[in-house]
C-alpha cells in the first residue's frame, strides 16, 4: 500500500508540473481555475511524500540554505525595485520556489531521482503518442474532424480548434507555400511543446541511458512540432553521441552529415507563418540585452523586466510581442545577481571533474533551452532548476557513489 501511494504521489506531482506549462488547459477559456487545483494538488502531493519519507539532517540544511539566500535575493530585487510585485508573482518565488527545492532534495537523499525521472519520461512518452495520433488522423490526413473549439488566451485570443479536448491545434506553419498544421499537442504552443518533448529526450539518452521506442517517439514527435530549438537538440544529442561512441572518418563523416540536416530543417522553418524567426529571435537577444544594461546587477524588478525588453523590441520585424528565451528574462528581472543563483547548479556541475560526461552534457542543454526557450515562471522551470540543484548536491563520494547519472 505504501508503494502503491508513494508511486502516485510521483505522478500526481510530475502531472501537476506538466499540465501548467502553458497547456491549453492553464491558458483557455473552459478550464478557468484549473491551474490553482493543479497548484493544490501538487501542494498535497508534496507535503504527503514528505510525511511517509526520511530526509537526512543534511538534506534539511542544504534545503534551508538554498532557500533563504533565494528568497534574500528576490527580497532584495523586490525592494530595490519599489516593492512592485503581483500576489501570482510572491506565490511563485516565495512559496512554491522552496517547496520545488525541498521536493526534489528529498528525492534526491532518498535516492529516487532516477525514478521519478523515468516517470516524467513515461507521461511525455504518453502524451506524445496521444499527439501523434490525433496530429496525423487529425491534422494531416483529415481521418477525424475537430470537436472542440477553444478560446485560447496564450495567441491573443484566438479561436483553437481541438479533439475531445485531449488535442489542439494551436499554430500553422508555411512551407514551401503548403500550410502545415504544427503539433502542439495538449499546450498553446508548439514552442512550448517542443520544449517539454527536449526536456524528456535529454532525461531519456543521458540520464536513464537508453535509445528504444520511446527516445525515437520524443524524436519523432519533436520534428513534428517544426521547431528549430527542439531540432538543434535532437542534432546535439547525435553529435554528442557519435563523438562519444565512434572515431576516425566515420566520426567526421557521420558529423558533416547530422550538422547539414540540422542546417537544412533550420532555413526551411525559418518563415513560419511568413515571418523570419531568426529575425526576430535576434531582436529578442538585443531587446533583452538592451534591457539589462539598464540594471545589470540587480535587475528590474519581477514585474518590469519583462515589460521593459519589450520597450526595446523593433516593431517592423515582428506581428507580435511574444518573447523566445528565458535567459534574458532572468537579467532582466533580477540581473546577474538571480542569473547566478539559477544557473550555479549548471555551472557547477558542467565544472565538477567527478561529473560525468552524460551529466555535463545535459547541463549544457538545459543552459541551451534556457537561451532559446522563454519557460520562466512555469512549475517546468523550478522542476528543472530545483532538479540540477539537487544532482549537484553532496560531496565528492555521492557523485561516484550514489546517482545513477554518474557512473
Amino acid at each position: 500500500m505504501h508503494v502503491r501511494l508513494d508511486g502516485l504521489l510521483d505522478y500526481i506531482f510530475l502531472f501537476s508540473v506538466i499540465i501548467t506549462c502553458n497547456t491549453m488547459y492553464s491558458t483557455s477559456q473552459g478550464f478557468d481555475g484549473l491551474g490553482k487545483w493543479a497548484t493544490l494538488l501538487l501542494v498535497v502531493s508534496v507535503i504527503l511524500k514528505l510525511l511517509i519519507s526520511r530526509i537526512s539532517m543534511k538534506a534539511i540544511n542544504v534545503i534551508v540554505s538554498r532557500s533563504l539566500i533565494f528568497i534574500l535575493i528576490i527580497l532584495l530585487i523586490v525592494i530595490l525595485n519599489g516593492f512592485k510585485i503581483s500576489e501570482t508573482s510572491f506565490v511563485y518565488y516565495f512559496v512554491l520556489f522552496p517547496i520545488f527545492m525541498m521536493i526534489l532534495q528529498m528525492y534526491y537523499d532518498v535516492n529516487e531521482i532516477a525514478n521519478l525521472i523515468r516517470k516524467f519520461v513515461r507521461i511525455i512518452f504518453l502524451l506524445a503518442i496521444g499527439s501523434l495520433l490525433f496530429w496525423l488522423i487529425g491534422s494531416v490526413f483529415h481521418i477525424i474532424s475537430p470537436t472542440v473549439y477553444v478560446l485560447n488566451y496564450w495567441n491573443g485570443g484566438g479561436i483553437v480548434e481541438g479533439y475531445y479536448n485531449l488535442h489542439f491545434e494551436a499554430q500553422k506553419i508555411e512551407i514551401l507555400g503548403a500550410i502545415l498544421i504544427r503539433n502542439t499537442g495538449i499546450f498553446a504552443e508548439a514552442p512550448m511543446w517542443s520544449l517539454v518533448l527536449s526536456l524528456a529526450l535529454i532525461f531519456q539518452t543521458l540520464h536513464i541511458k537508453k535509445w528504444n521506442f520511446t527516445t525515437w517517439t520524443l524524436i519523432i514527435t519533436i520534428m513534428t512540432t517544426t521547431s528549430t530549438t527542439g531540432v538543434y537538440i535532437i542534432g546535439l544529442i547525435f553529435l554528442y553521441v557519435l563523438f562519444s561512441k565512434t572515431s576516425g572518418v566515420k566520426r567526421y563523416v557521420s558529423s558533416l552529415f547530422i550538422l547539414a540536416i540540422i542546417c537544412c530543417f533550420s532555413i526551411l522553418w525559418d518563415n513560419k507563418s511568413g515571418t523570419g524567426s531568426a529575425t526576430i529571435r535576434f531582436d529578442d537577444y538585443k531587446a533583452g540585452f538592451l534591457a539589462w544594461q539598464k540594471s545589470p546587477i540587480w535587475g528590474l524588478g519581477i514585474s518590469d523586466g519583462l515589460r521593459t525588453i519589450e520597450q526595446h523590441m523593433d516593431r517592423t520585424v515582428r506581428y507580435n510581442l511574444g518573447y523566445s528565451n528565458s535567459f534574458f528574462v532572468v537579467l532582466a528581472q533580477g540581473g546577474i545577481m538571480l542569473a547566478s543563483y539559477y544557473f550555479y547548479p549548471v555551472i557547477k556541475i558542467i565544472l565538477n571533474k567527478f561529473s560525468s560526461n552524460d551529466l555535463k552534457f545535459s547541463a549544457l542543454l538545459i543552459i541551451f533551452l534556457m537561451i532559446t526557450t522563454i519557460f520562466i515562471e512555469t512549475y517546468m522551470f523550478l522542476f528543472v532548476i530545483s532538479l540540477y540543484y539537487s544532482l549537484d548536491f553532496g560531496d565528492d563520494r555521492d557523485c561516484h557513489e550514489k546517482q545513477y547519472i554518474t557512473n
